[in-house]
């Protein structure tokens, strides 16, 4: 790809010669013979493409709005000859990162470390990783694509909070109901025996009083839980306002599963997520 120095370089050679030719006036003809000397030259210098191996980790693969991320890139010249210095870009997103490659001998190899931006929470794409080399002149340009694709997770930012309270059941056991696991400590009710239940667990009384055997059917008592409903409609929100309502919910689902609650998360839009201790 021409750059843009190419571009007058490809443009003014014939031109000056057509001029030269045209008014018998050697020098103009002698400055557009050097311009396309000067870009074939660098089109020859261009033929030889380095052969650089490049792989790519992410440190830490997930982080929190603002905080730090780096891409630590690897760098392996398997050709015959040294490798060039290079300006190389890296997509993350929507968006680019320059990387600076530095000149490799035969066999070498580097590595290269460089931020990625972590100012938008989501899941972002990492690559792939353009090469581009250039002429001594700036007149070609060469691009290539290294590496593979990475994701950099990027959570929402979290705000330190107290957990919401869950409320106190009346029992000291907990509520209970059918739906209870059984085997626990709380006692539900009263049920007909059945082949397998513990002996222990007869009730002599009810047993005499209605002439079938009949046991303490108990379970394990129900847990208060915490529900955090995000609203993910789109009327309500600017695009800041839906950011902090995120950063809102995130904070107090981190509090209450820090603080061993029991929570329960979802969104208007059907996302469902549950957090036990």
């Amino acid at each position: 790809m021409l750059t843009g120095s190419g571009k007058v370089a490809a443009v003014a050679g014939p031109v000056l010669l057509a001029l030269g030719a045209a008014a018998h006036w050697p020098e103009l003809m002698a400055l557009g013979v050097g311009c396309l000397l000067a870009l074939a030259a660098s089109l020859w210098w261009l033929l030889r493409r380095p052969e650089l191996i490049a792989t790519r980790e992410i440190t830490p693969p997930r982080v929190r709005e603002g905080e730090r991320a780096v891409a630590v890139l690897s760098l392996a010249n398997a050709g015959a000859h040294r490798s060039p210095p290079m300006l190389a870009t890296e997509r993350v997103g929507g968006r680019r990162v320059g990387v600076r490659l530095p000149s490799l001998p035969r066999g070498a190899s580097t590595t290269v470390t460089y931020d990625l931006p972590t100012d938008r929470r989501g899941l972002h794409l990492v690559g792939p990783l353009t090469m581009a080399r250039s002429d001594p002149l700036r007149l070609v340009l060469v691009a290539r694509d290294h590496g593979t694709r990475s994701v950099l997770a990027v959570h929402p930012r979290v705000h330190e909070v107290e957990p919401v309270p869950t409320g106190r059941a009346r029992d000291m056991d907990g509520p209970t109901s059918l739906a209870s696991p059984q085997g626990g400590i709380a006692f539900h009710s009263l049920r007909e025996y059945v082949p397998g239940d513990d002996l222990r667990l007869i009730h002599w009384r009810s047993t005499a009083r209605t002439g079938q055997l009949m046991v303490r059917h108990n379970v394990v008592p129900n847990e208060p839980r915490m529900m955090v409903v995000l609203d993910t409609s789109a009327s309500p929100y600017t695009r800041e306002s839906f950011e902090d309502a995120v950063r809102v919910a995130a904070s107090l689902c981190v509090a209450a599963c820090a603080a061993g609650f029991p929570l329960r998360f979802a969104t208007t839009g059907g996302v469902s997520a549950l957090c036990e201790r």
